[in-house]
């Protein structure tokens, strides 16, 4: 009855260790002898990681109780550490064929044993190693025993036990890790913007075997989607393993009300063939910056391990633009008009939608598809310019009075003249007057007065001087 109680406490040792351990078994018919060919399979390898298995003890199965009997030799270079492990196991009496049965004592928990087998591991020989290719990697142990595992990755390592084999699960994989990232910060309403979003998608979450990943990205409705994801699985090294695409896995949905988007890419890793063990997860997108966009525009992704997601802001920017005198600027003046380019000679002009509040408050906003090239000043507001680039003002109109401006004129956007509620950044343009010309005719006559007095006056001295020369003969 005490042998049994031993043999029980060992077995339920033995069961706690298995997130760090795992045990291979002998097929026997009522004899204790052991057999070749024995495996342990990692179901869930992690690509370029290396598994490697040793052997703590020899193990025996007998089929007719079905109950499994450790031992070690005093050959084992195991021996020595178990021997001094007083108060984790006992020893029985060597048997006839010179192995020592081993017990686990009354109250020895799984990391007890574990961590003892750490400690003593330095030094010890391999029974097997591989290495892992995203996908189920076997180990070919050659005998029954009682295996300890260890990866690159850590020492965790989760099993199902089965005779002649074992199948572990690797427990350092888990999901997470959820990342977004956009191409740029800045842009000009009209751009393309390019996002990113990966994680960890792994088949297993520690021991839970993972049933379903969910991805939901909201656009804003400043943000146009435009109908280019891009939905990959990955290696661990980064290579591609599977693109998913089409409704299965991907859907877009839009809310007439608010006008944002969402994209949802859900599936389940079970039922797709070729899935990695060890996947990670690229969705990548593009979506246009729309004419309702405000200077801070947000979108945010969340995920079925992430609730409260990751979430990226783009950035567009204005100036006020005021039309002045060049010799007063604080005189405004009104009438003049200007487009606006991207290039200091040639190219299409910026097109905009106008409005103005109760205020009268003039803005123009930034729209590709807008009807309006050209804004009119006295004083307006321009919005919706990437802070990246040089934009070119050109006057088409100047002021009544006032000298059309020879040039385009640069305007460098300032990031901090632009906030959540009012542009800052003031451009004054300046005009001098034009130069005074004559009325059309008045200038014939003008010339014949003051050609016709010079004449009279030449006239007159001419016959002055001839009377003096006159008398003085």
């Amino acid at each position: 009855m005490s042998k049994m109680k031993k043999i029980a406490s060992l077995l339920l040792a033995m069961v706690m260790v298995l997130s760090l351990t795992c045990t291979a078994f002998a097929t026997e018919s009522g004899d204790t002898e052991e057999t070749s060919g024995y495996t342990i399979t990692i179901s869930n390898s992690v690509t370029d990681k290396t598994y490697t298995a040793y052997k703590i003890f020899d193990a025996t199965y007998n089929s007719g109780s079905t109950g499994t009997t450790y031992y070690i030799t005093d050959g084992s270079e195991w021996y020595e550490a178990v021997v001094a492990a007083t108060t984790l196991f006992t020893l029985s009496s060597v048997d006839s064929e010179g192995r020592y049965q081993v017990t686990v004592n009354n109250g020895v928990s799984a990391s007890d044993i574990t961590s003892w087998i750490a400690k003593n591991l330095s030094g010890k020989t391999s029974a097997a190693t591989g290495t892992g290719t995203g996908d189920e990697l076997v180990l070919d142990v050659g005998s029954a025993g009682y295996y300890y595992i260890t990866t690159t990755t850590g020492s965790e390592v989760t099993l199902d036990t089965a005779n002649p084999t074992a199948t572990v699960i690797d427990k350092n994989q888990g999901y997470g890790g959820l990342t977004k990232s956009v191409n740029d910060n800045e842009y000009q309403i009209g751009d393309d913007i390019g996002y990113t979003i990966t994680a960890n998608v792994p088949t297993y979450n520690g021991e839970e075997e993972v049933t379903e990943y969910t991805f939901t990205d909201v656009l804003d409705a400043s943000l146009t989607y435009n109908s280019d994801i891009v939905v990959q699985i990955l290696y661990a090294n980064g290579d591609v393993a599977i693109t998913l695409s089409g409704s299965d896995y991907i859907t877009v949905t839009e809310d007439e009300d608010t006008g944002k988007t969402t994209i949802q890419v859900k599936y389940d890793p079970r039922y797709i063939d070729d899935y990695p063990a060890d996947a990670t997860i690229k969705i990548t997108y593009s979506a246009k910056l729309n004419s309702d966009a405000e200077y801070a525009n947000s979108n945010t992704v969340t995920s079925s391990f992430d609730s409260t997601g990751k979430t990226v802001t783009v950035y567009t920017y204005g100036f006020n633009l005021q039309k002045v005198d060049g010799t007063d600027t604080t005189t405004q003046l009104t009438g003049a008009k200007f487009k606006l380019y991207t290039a200091a000679e040639g190219g299409e002009a910026i097109t905009f939608t106008k409005s103005v509040d109760e205020d009268e408050n003039v803005t123009y906003t930034v729209d590709p598809n807008g009807d309006v090239t050209e804004i009119e000043v006295g004083y307006a507001t321009i919005f919706g310019l990437d802070a990246d680039i040089t934009y070119y003002l050109e006057e088409t109109q100047a002021p009544d009075g006032y000298n059309l401006l020879s040039s385009r004129q640069a305007v460098t956007i300032s990031t901090t003249g632009t906030n959540e509620t009012t542009i800052t950044q003031l451009v004054q343009i300046e005009n001098n007057k034009g130069s005074e010309l004559p009325s059309t005719g008045g200038i014939g006559t003008t010339i014949f007065y003051i050609v016709g007095t010079i004449m009279v006056l030449g006239a007159a001295v001419l016959l002055i001087t001839r009377k003096r020369m006159s008398k003085a003969e």
